[in-house]
């Protein structure tokens, strides 16, 4: 009787279930999502996705650079333990309140990002130890959650701002309401702004802001930058304190 002939070693299958040779197929294909190299996005979500993806991805702290090929926009990701530390525009660090900020910021800096490239521009960069984290779980969350709450505190704040002063101008929609004269020196100022403004980022746009601005005893210029939206008003020097105080709670809204 002849013995059966031994199995040769690519007889037999590497596990039960085949995930090793999964794994050494996947190895051996050439990566699309390498760092440098360019990773078409099919749509703004798909995008904001992959970012978020790669926090989720990084364990070892490193800064990476993602730009968007079809707008040019770039940010840095300070990342580690799959958290998501500090993140910086063109113009520096990025103020965010919550994951729910840290998601607006990407979804807006890169509509129409087209394609996306991730790049290692520090390995173990220094971090300060105070130094608050969104993690990637935060952040998907945030992703799923509606900006219902954040976009009626904004809602309320501008009622209220125009309620206070006694004209505005809106630069995003040209409408305006109050004193003819007031409202002529709104647009006067909104005129030069746009002669010496340069092109802002997704980053700086996102930002909101607020800024007081005595132009003589009786006339305060309110200029209040909320996302795409933009107002300039006409107060009253007196109530200073009070916008400052509408501001603050619109800020620290949930």
């Amino acid at each position: 009787m002849i013995a059966p002939r031994p199995k040769k070693p690519q007889d037999t299958p590497v596990t039960a279930d085949g995930t090793e040779l999964v794994a050494l197929r996947k190895l051996a294909a050439g990566c699309s999502g390498a760092y440098g190299t360019w990773r078409p996005v099919a749509s703004d979500a798909e995008a904001l996705d992959a970012i978020v993806t790669e926090v989720g991805e990084v364990l070892l702290a490193r800064r990476i650079r993602v730009t968007a090929q079809d707008t040019g926009i770039a940010v840095e990701m300070t990342v580690s333990n799959r958290h998501l530390v500090t993140l910086a525009g063109p113009q520096g660090q990025v103020q965010v309140q919550d994951a729910g900020d840290v998601v607006r910021t990407l979804r807006e800096a890169f509509t129409g990002a087209g394609a996306l490239k991730f790049e290692i521009t520090e390995r173990a960069p220094m971090m300060s130890q105070t130094a608050r984290s969104w993690p990637h779980d935060a952040l998907r969350q945030a992703m799923q959650a509606p900006d219902s709450a954040r976009d009626g505190a904004q809602a309320t704040l501008i009622r209220e701002l125009q309620a206070m002063a006694d004209a505005w101008l809106d630069l995003q929609t040209q409408q305006s309401s109050g004193a003819a004269e007031r409202v002529s020196l709104l647009t006067k100022h909104a005129n030069a702004l746009a002669e010496h403004r340069t092109e802002a980022t997704p980053l700086q746009r996102l930002h909101p802001r607020l800024s007081l601005v005595p132009i003589s005893e009786t006339f305060l210029l309110v200029d209040v930058c909320l996302g795409p939206q933009r107002l300039l008003l006409s107060g009253d020097p007196q109530s200073r304190a009070d916008y400052i105080a509408r501001w603050r709670g619109y800020c620290s809204a949930p």
